[in-house]
């Protein structure tokens, strides 16, 4: 029990318990991308003169070398840092932006270039699961109920495309005619 002595009864086998379930979370930094750390590390002031690699490598569970490697790659491909692995001004502001770096970089493009509503869209879309259902006893009539929105062949402007429609409705029929849109599109 927990809070005397007694007994403990668990749903799984204790094989699986030995040898699958780890004592410990594995450390966030080991989880996921790189990137986004990277750029933080760059933002702190007591981490901004070491090398990103010397800076993951003091960590209490450091990640593989070669992840930091592609991580710091990556970055200056995406122009967020520069040869000598600092900031770049497209990298602070991606480092303010609490989304992936490639979603972060859109929406700054989409700003510079005066189009931020459909690319804020299209970034949301990309961010979260599709707005387009498709149950699967009804994927057909989805995919029918759907065409309407794909007119250019891009999944990107068909979301743009059935918000501006979803919106329309809204506008003019309320929210119920916005629901029953949802519902004969197969919208989220």
């Amino acid at each position: 029990g927990r809070v005397r002595a007694g007994h403990a009864f668990k749903l799984y086998t204790r094989q699986r318990y030995t040898q699958s379930m780890l004592p410990a979370r594995v450390p966030e930094m080991l989880r996921g991308p790189l990137q986004e750390l990277c750029l933080q590390l760059r933002l702190a002031p007591l981490l901004e003169s070491y090398e990103l690699r010397a800076a993951f490598a003091r960590a209490l569970d450091p990640p593989k070398a070669a992840t930091v490697e592609a991580a710091i790659i990556a970055l200056q491909r995406s122009n967020a840092l520069d040869a000598d692995e600092a900031l770049t001004p497209l990298g602070r502001h991606l480092a303010a932006l609490p989304v992936e770096i490639c979603i972060g970089r859109l929406m700054l493009y989409g700003a510079l270039f005066s189009c931020a509503d459909p690319i804020l869209l299209i970034a949301a879309a990309l961010s979260d699961r599709s707005p387009f259902l498709q149950p699967l006893a009804r994927r057909d009539e989805a995919k029918a109920a759907q065409v309407c929105f794909n007119r250019d062949e891009s999944d990107h402007l068909a979301a743009v495309d059935a918000y501006q429609k979803w919106m329309h409705v809204k506008r003019t029929e309320g929210n119920g005619g916005a629901k029953r849109f949802c519902d004969r599109h197969f919208l989220a």
